[in-house]
């Protein structure tokens, strides 16, 4: 039987946030009604100072401490977490008889699967982790080596041969991806996850159509805050595609007029003969036919996406304008992105920061000190002077798959695959074990927030066997 309230006197059910209110009410009356009066008089003086302090330190009031909303109902005997705010509890769905049904536990198994991988791998269960000699006081007892399994090892001077941080191998890395793969590939997974968003998006709906007016009254009752100042981030920005098409044309344009003369390219050709040379003259200098907007034909087209970065599709113009390291030592590069940076740090009608990116390709070793003296150089631009660190922005690395194109780089010999890993990686162990002797990139990482894999997600991939030595991982594998 279900229970019942008792019926007050007045007729229906106690309202809870009432009944509460006067609950306390009624706590703190028997609590005076216990002190005497000259106890009484001393509370009511240290009341009266404390709230004149109170008064002098912030016009509002003390809030108390929140606790974090309800995600379900409190078990019974549990009270409900305390939220100034509006707090919503998830929406119940019952499954008919039967509605669960095979498929769908193998679907349910297979994501369980899928979250232990990422807690494998994105947490601490599978790493170990030698902390008390890894904090050792004096950094140079440290040093690291490439493993031909292209893992990177860190070793303590005390002991040579025992790796401070042990991670799972390649070979276990392979099967566990492979097994992702089987497990994303199957229809039951498909399914059941397209079910789940269904599922998902009705529920929004519902909540939406319930809940709109409490939601938009709780918001007008926020002071001092609205969308437009509220701080919003723009992220997966690249640093070529930061500045917007017009920003782009009108700086290219202006460079023409002033700087035709510099020269841009290792071969000495100056800006102007690199215009003259594609038959461009500053009136054809128009956002069209740069060519840079994107538009339905790089959907699922990344051949047609990595074009849209180059203006009038010309390799030269992305060298020149978007590259940080060419013959200006990438001057216009960040002259352009100082004045993106300019709009997120003066805050004009917005409130909002950036994440941009920048590409290390693994072709060089020096790949990391170049883009580091670039992001430290001191710019003696007229309006905006400076390195390229802004409180408003945070960098991102990102390192594009491109194996296919550095096996094919040298032809006196045969690189390897681990070549290129050392390239990438070895440069940041440097820095973080030995920062006095790689100032420079350890400057830089200090502002370097994450580093992302990228490449095209569509493109079909080429399974390789995990048991080969990368010394041996050459392009003829």
């Amino acid at each position: 039987m279900a229970r019942r309230y008792s019926i007050p006197s007045s007729g229906g059910p106690p309202e809870p946030i009432s009944l509460l209110a006067k609950s306390e009410a009624s706590a703190a009356k028997n609590l005076f009604d216990s002190v005497d009066d000259v106890e009484m008089s001393r509370l009511q003086e240290a009341s009266a100072a404390m709230s004149s302090r109170d008064d002098t330190r912030s016009p509002y009031p003390k809030r108390r401490k929140q606790e974090p909303p309800a995600r379900e109902r409190p078990t019974d005997g549990q009270p409900w977490p305390y939220r100034d705010t509006l707090s919503f509890t998830r929406s119940l769905v019952f499954y008919g008889a039967g509605a669960m049904t095979l498929e769908n536990k193998r679907a349910c198994e297979s994501i369980r699967t899928c979250r232990s991988f990422r807690k494998k791998y994105c947490g601490t269960d599978s790493v170990k982790v030698n902390l008390p000699l890894l904090r050792e006081d004096d950094p140079t007892k440290l040093t690291f080596r490439f493993e031909s399994n292209g893992i990177a090892e860190i070793f303590h001077a005390s002991d040579p041969s025992q790796n401070l941080c042990q991670v799972p191998n390649i070979q276990e890395f392979h099967e566990d991806y492979r097994h992702v793969e089987e497990m994303v590939s199957e229809g039951a997974m498909r399914s059941f996850c397209f079910q789940r968003l269904q599922l998902l998006s009705t529920s929004f709906k519902m909540h939406t159509t319930m809940n709109t007016i409490v939601e938009t009254e709780e918001q007008s009752n926020l002071l001092g805050t609205d969308f437009y100042r509220t701080m919003k981030i723009d992220n997966h920005i690249h640093a070529a595609a930061a500045n917007s098409a017009k920003q782009f044309v009108t700086f290219v344009t202006n460079k023409l007029e002033t700087e035709g003369d510099t020269v841009v390219l290792a071969n000495g050709k100056t800006l102007r003969e690199v215009f003259d040379d594609a038959g461009l003259e500053k009136d054809h200098l128009t956002i069209d036919a740069f060519s840079v907007l994107a538009d339905y034909s790089v959907y699922q087209r990344f051949d047609n996406f990595n074009q849209t970065f180059s203006p009038f599709k010309m390799a030269d113009m992305r060298r020149i304008f978007l590259k940080s390291k060419n013959q200006i030592d990438g001057r216009y590069f960040a002259e352009l992105l100082k004045i993106v940076l300019s709009r997120f740090e003066t805050n004009k009608g917005h409130n909002s920061a950036a994440e941009m990116r920048l590409s290390i390709y693994g072709m060089e070793r020096h790949e990391w000190l170049d883009l580091a003296k670039w992001l430290l150089t001191d710019w003696k631009f007229k309006n905006f002077p400076g390195n390229m660190i802004s409180t408003d922005n945070r960098w991102v690395i990102q390192i594009p798959r491109l194996w296919r194109i550095y096996s094919k780089k040298h032809e006196a010999r045969e690189p390897t695959f681990l070549e290129m890993l050392e390239n990438i990686f070895t440069p940041m162990f440097e820095a973080t074990l030995h920062p006095e002797q790689h100032p420079e990139v350890a400057e830089a990482l200090k502002h370097i927030v994450a580093i992302d894999s990228v490449d095209d997600e569509g493109a079909a991939e080429v399974s390789k066997n995990a048991t080969v030595n990368l010394y041996a991982w050459c392009a003829k594998l």
